[in-house]
């Protein structure tokens, strides 16, 4: 089977099947284990729109899981489908910030790729990120500062409550030559940020609405 199941689709069948698997291990009443397969049923329904019939009894086997022994082959087999981020070349990296000449694209692997919704450089030295991420089928990117100080808060961009950062983007407005700064706080671990996003709507908002 060809690979089909965006980073984001695979995160939501992801939380869709531990839900089960947890909920069914707390409950045997038929009526709520019912009302919950519904539930994951809908959501995985709203998440992909266009399977062919394969697709559909792969998807549809989230059904049958009974315990977490059959929850990890289960997405085992998903993982395998997922269609990775696309490669961020040196290309990339030279069109979206160019005035940051000594910034190298790092070698990615493809399961690393596999899991991104978006993709991050963190350059400690100079307290700052990178970010690219998809919008309408294109590339954008985002250079933004974080600071030092780390708290438990809601993540801008997964929306999951985690260690986060303020994160600032400066833009020059006008012919003044006066910068303001935008920002909101997002996870210091670029990496659990895109394990835990099911919602692309947060990332391209927050992202897109740093001008």
């Amino acid at each position: 089977m060809e690979q089909f199941i965006q980073p984001i689709q695979y995160n939501i069948l992801k939380e869709q099947a531990k839900k089960l698997v947890n909920g069914l291990g707390v409950t045997k009443d038929k009526a709520v284990i019912k009302a919950l397969k519904e539930l994951v049923q809908e959501k995985n329904s709203e998440a992909f729109t266009d399977l062919n019939k394969e697709q559909k009894l792969l998807i549809d086997k989230i059904l049958d899981l009974e315990n977490k022994e059959q929850l990890e082959a289960f997405l085992k087999e998903l993982r395998t489908l997922v269609i990775p981020f696309p490669e961020v070349s040196e290309h990339t990296i030279k069109k979206f910030f160019p005035k940051d000449k000594k910034l190298k694209a790092p070698k990615q692997s493809v399961e690393e790729r596999i899991g991104s919704v978006y993709f991050c450089i963190t350059d400690n030295g100079t307290n700052r990120k990178y970010i690219i991420y998809e919008k309408d089928g294109q590339l954008h990117g985002r250079r933004g500062t974080y600071g030092n100080q780390v708290k438990k808060g809601i993540c801008a961009i997964c929306n999951h409550l985690e260690d986060v950062t303020m994160f600032m983007v400066s833009s020059k407005k006008g012919n003044e030559g006066t910068f303001t700064k935008q920002g909101n706080t997002i996870c210091v671990d670029s990496i659990r940020c895109n394990e835990n996003i099911t919602d692309a709507s947060k990332l391209t908002e927050f992202l897109s609405g740093l001008k």
